[in-house]
């Protein structure tokens, strides 16, 4: 999915991250990760729902983006 996503491919990327997260449900840098595309494809609330699942997950988001999110989300 990384790669995917340096290459702007950010649906094939969801796609990889979909299928680590079946794999593994707690994959926090999985989550982070789909976060960070579903930013790129300015699905707002999706990343901020992902972002809160990484750090519930073990990952130290900073929480300028978590703020960054809340704002876009309510747009």
């Amino acid at each position: 999915g990384i790669i995917y996503s340096l290459t702007n491919d950010y649906q094939k990327a969801l796609r990889d991250f979909n299928k680590a997260i079946s794999l593994q449900s707690n994959n926090a840098h999985a989550y982070y990760n789909r976060s960070m595309a579903y930013y790129s494809l300015n699905q707002f609330d999706l990343a901020l729902k992902d972002a809160r699942l990484a750090q519930k997950y073990g990952m130290e988001v900073e929480q300028k983006y978590i703020d960054e999110l809340i704002e876009k989300a309510k747009k």
